[in-house]
């Protein structure tokens, strides 16, 4: 509810919507209501583009675009969907028989459905929110005609959250953080809103940060060398090598575990490769319990890896599971159980 509500205030970033599960279980419906209460179109949601400069236009030409059943994403189209949400400039050539440019920026609002969870890209999670829906049963599924009876409710429901928007610019201003949050400018927006809905800071913060750390194990779960950098140092607090010596440790430990490098594409197969990548995760691994640091070696760089013992979400194989443990409001891990789903987000 406050992510739809967010999406009626414009010059903000706002996270993609990604919403995901097996078929039944109501995405393109709600992609579609979404849609009509957020940007009303006769194209509801879209197909994916089929290139770089469809997708652009396609953004370019309305506020709030749902893509439908999307299976994969480029990295490539992961760049250009986060520049999207954040603001960004995109050109192309006016005509192809001259030089002058079209320039697009915008700020837009992006949602994404799929079976799977299809966006594995660390930037890109980083600035969603994920929501994984559940089958519909039978017997709790409803007439297209019902659905269509949304459309009576819509001028009430689109009230609602007008009068939601005019409490929250009264309380916005009063919003504190002691730590900013990523997408920090919807966590200010996201915590005036559920105030005007009647909820608390505090509990938008535990169901934002719980989403986070949802967010940090898809990316974690999704790369063989972070789970090989898990693994690894599951019984150790500290090791330090150049590239190459992580590089060969890593290759062990995965295939030891049961992977096969050699052929898994993924997987870096040179040392500045996995330098890359290690920039790239990073912030993933240390919101799971692990720092990763460079220093200054005789000749070649050194990288330490230093497992924090203080937020050690991701250091044993109990925890290697999706349920994991819960975020507090400050980030810090709660063992009491949170039921996330009463919350506002």
């Amino acid at each position: 509810m406050v992510y739809l509500v967010t999406c009626f205030i414009p010059d903000i970033p706002h996270p993609i919507l990604i919403v995901y599960e097996d078929q039944g279980s109501a995405k393109s419906t709600l992609s579609k209501l979404l849609k009509r209460l957020i940007d009303p179109s006769v194209i509801e949601v879209s197909e994916f583009p089929r290139n770089t400069a469809e997708l652009i236009q396609k953004l370019s030409h309305h506020w709030f675009v749902f893509f439908d059943n999307i299976s994969h994403l480029s990295g490539s189209t992961s760049d250009i969907l986060c520049k999207a949400v954040t603001g960004g400039g995109f050109s192309k050539r006016e005509l192809y028989s001259d030089d002058e440019d079209i320039i697009y920026t915008f700020k837009r609002c992006v949602g994404l459905n799929g079976i799977n969870l299809i966006a594995t890209k660390p930037d890109l999670l980083d600035r969603s929110i994920i929501f994984e829906m559940e089958r519909i049963p039978k017997d709790k599924r409803r007439l297209e005609k019902k659905i269509k009876e949304f459309e009576k409710e819509l001028p009430g429901i689109l009230g609602d959250i007008f009068n939601i928007i005019s409490k929250t610019m009264r309380i916005k201003p009063d919003v504190k953080f002691n730590v900013l949050p990523r997408m920090a400018d919807f966590a200010l927006w996201g915590c005036a809103i559920a105030q005007a809905m009647g909820y608390s800071q505090d509990q938008f913060l535990t169901a934002y940060y719980h989403n986070i750390e949802s967010q940090n194990k898809e990316v974690v779960y999704g790369s063989l060398e972070a789970m090989a950098i898990m693994e690894f140092m599951k019984d150790r607090t500290e090791w330090e090598g150049t590239p190459s010596q992580l590089l060969e440790t890593l290759k062990k430990t995965a295939d030891n575990q049961g992977a096969n490098t050699d052929k898994e594409k993924s997987f870096p197969k040179a040392a500045n490769v996995l330098s890359k990548r290690l920039n790239q995760l990073k912030p993933n691994l240390a919101e799971s319990g692990m720092q990763i640091m460079r220093k200054d070696g005789s000749g070649a760089k050194i990288i330490c890896l230093r497992k924090d013992a203080e937020n050690t979400i991701l250091t044993d194989q109990s925890s290697l599971s999706p349920q994991g443990s819960s975020l507090t409001t400050d980030g810090t891990t709660d063992d009491s159980v949170i039921d996330v789903e009463s919350l506002p987000l």
